[in-house]
């Protein structure tokens, strides 16, 4: 078995070797199937494989319904055989297909055949419908004959009239009845019809735009070759889901457990079905972005403004130049080719597109074959699991919200980085609402919501709030305010807290903050945000926590203050 891929030019120089005319080279058309897929969060690599047979000499092989989506410059090809093979390079055009399968186009001869016995049984009702009225047209003569004169009717003797009526009155119903009997068939063979020929516009040949791949082979004898086509392809892409299942334990020994469920939700509109294919999901995401951007330096300088001439001699410079028709001594103008041969010429570079791996990429490929169709819907698949031990704590901000929440902090697992994505999240085996994952690395620390602990009890009063004045020559205003927060623990078994409040800052040096809180805060930063303040411990059930916490603030009494909030 050999294997060899060469540039068109080296294509054509073998062939000459080979002593094949380079003349008319005979197209080969090749059908090949979507068989590997990787899919990344943005965009896909398909590859497809087949297998032709190739006359010795020079050739041009063919695939001609790659999907309009196929980003240009991507195609590779690979052929294998048993004799030597040159490929040259593949070039691609866009062009419109009209697919037409074999099983649609005999169900289309069927719905036609049946169609056109339709439209033989309304020609058949069309013609009972025309006796009918023939019928009608007598039996409504007969209805007109009392009115006619005696001389036009035949014969001297007169009619029964009373026959007469019976007569006409029954032919008439007859003809009515008739009449109505054919337009109920009409109505469903036309139904009918109208289901025959949706069915046949549903069946009709598809015509739709695509790209066509062709690329020059030339081979030493017949062969046997084994193709491989990859090609990337936008308008495909995969983003994370998650499923977060908590077991909060219970009693004095209960264990508390977090699973960590993880899905692809795997979209794609490229106008080609992946059907039974290798997927495989990919973390990465190809971009032209693929360095640091250069940053540019910059200077800075006193700002001179420009010098205007007064107005008097402006004047007098303006009526010069009327005067003069408005000609003045110019700089001999350099000719355009001159100019541009002094420029510094700027050569082009190629964009090199390189795929970055780094510890925060990984590919998974899932088991067995999977098929994606192109539809606008989402396909999701599980990709895999983690059990984790979860520390839970009740966290409340009773300023906000007089609410304590459960809260699952947890360590990343090893392996592949845990990608931004939507969270379900579950409590004891029931659903209390979504949330978002970001980015996280393996090792990293992080922590989930799981709703509002209902035998958690929070209170936040507003304990003392005044303002005042003091100072005779120069005073000095103030603002007092004092909190109590209580927290109760109703469950059998001691919890884990984390409190949050908040403190002002001082932002003027005239401003003087005096802050109390009993007890002190066990954090005096809450994630490096001034101002925030944190207490942790663990609570006994029946044991309420009470905190107290205020400040008073102070500033020259001839100045206002002002609430802004901190980032």
């Amino acid at each position: 078995m050999k294997s060899l891929s060469a540039m068109a030019a080296t294509a054509i120089v073998a062939a000459a070797a080979l002593g094949v005319k380079p003349a008319h080279a005979d197209e080969i058309a090749v059908t090949a199937e979507p068989a590997a897929v990787t899919v990344y969060r943005r965009g896909a690599t398909v590859v497809r494989t087949a297998q032709v047979k190739v006359p010795a000499g020079r050739h041009v092989l063919v695939f001609g319904d790659l999907p309009l989506a196929t980003r240009p410059g991507t195609i590779r090809l690979a052929a294998t055989g048993d004799a030597q093979v040159l490929l040259g390079p593949v070039d691609t055009r866009q062009q419109s297909l009209t697919r037409d399968e074999d099983a649609s186009t005999a169900e289309r001869k069927r719905l036609q055949a049946e169609l056109d016995d339709i439209d033989a049984s309304l020609r058949g009702l069309d013609a009972e419908k025309r006796t009918v009225e023939a019928r009608e047209q007598f039996v409504r003569n007969l209805i007109a004959l009392p009115s006619r004169p005696a001389g036009a009717r035949t014969g001297g003797a007169q009619p029964d009239w009373a026959d007469l009526y019976d007569l006409v009155t029954d032919k008439m119903a007859d003809v009515q009845a008739a009449l109505v009997d054919l337009a109920k068939r009409r109505t469903v063979i036309e139904e009918r019809r109208t289901d025959i020929q949706t069915q046949l516009d549903r069946l009709s040949p598809k015509i739709e735009q695509v790209t066509a791949a062709r690329a020059e082979i030339v081979a030493e004898a017949a062969s046997e070759l084994d193709l491989t086509l990859s090609y990337d392809v936008t308008a495909a892409g995969w983003v994370p889901e998650y499923d977060a299942r908590l077991n909060s334990g219970s009693g004095e020994a209960g264990a508390s457990s977090l699973t960590l469920i993880r899905r692809a939700a795997i979209r794609q509109t490229t106008g080609e079905d992946w059907v039974d294919v290798t997927l495989k999901l990919s973390t990465s995401a190809p971009s032209n972005r693929t360095e640091a951007p250069r940053l540019t330096a910059y200077g800075i300088d006193i700002y001179t403004p420009p010098k205007l001439a007064p107005m008097s001699e402006a004047r007098e410079r303006a009526d010069a130049d009327r005067l003069s028709g408005g000609l003045r001594a110019q700089a001999p103008r350099q000719p355009r080719a001159v100019a541009k041969a002094r420029r510094t010429p700027i050569v082009a570079k190629p964009q090199s597109v390189t795929v970055a791996r780094s510890t925060f990429d990984a590919t998974y490929a899932l088991p067995g074959r999977v098929s994606v169709m192109s539809v606008p819907q989402t396909k999701r698949l599980a990709i895999d699991s983690h059990d984790l031990a979860p520390k839970l704590t009740v966290r409340a901000a009773p300023r906000q919200l007089a609410r304590a929440f459960v809260t699952a902090a947890f360590k990343v697992p090893d392996g592949a980085p845990l990608l931004p994505g939507k969270i379900a999240l579950f409590r004891d085996g029931t659903f209390v609402g979504r949330g978002g994952l970001p980015e996280l690395a393996a090792g990293e620390d992080h922590a989930l919501g799981f709703g509002a602990d209902d035998r958690v009890k929070v209170k936040f009063n507003v304990a003392d709030k005044a303002r005042g004045e003091t100072g005779l020559i120069s005073s000095t205003k103030t603002d007092r305010r004092r909190f109590t927060i209580t927290l109760e623990n109703l469950h059998d078994r001691p919890i884990a807290y984390h409190v949050r409040d908040v403190l002002p800052v001082a932002l003027n040096g005239d401003i003087t903050i005096k802050a109390t809180q009993t007890p002190k805060p066990t954090i005096a930063t809450v994630d490096k945000r001034r101002g925030v303040y944190a207490w942790e411990g663990t609570l006994a059930p029946g044991k309420p926590l009470e905190i107290e916490t205020g400040y008073t603030v102070s500033w020259p009494g001839d100045q206002q203050v002002t609430n802004r909030p901190l980032r």
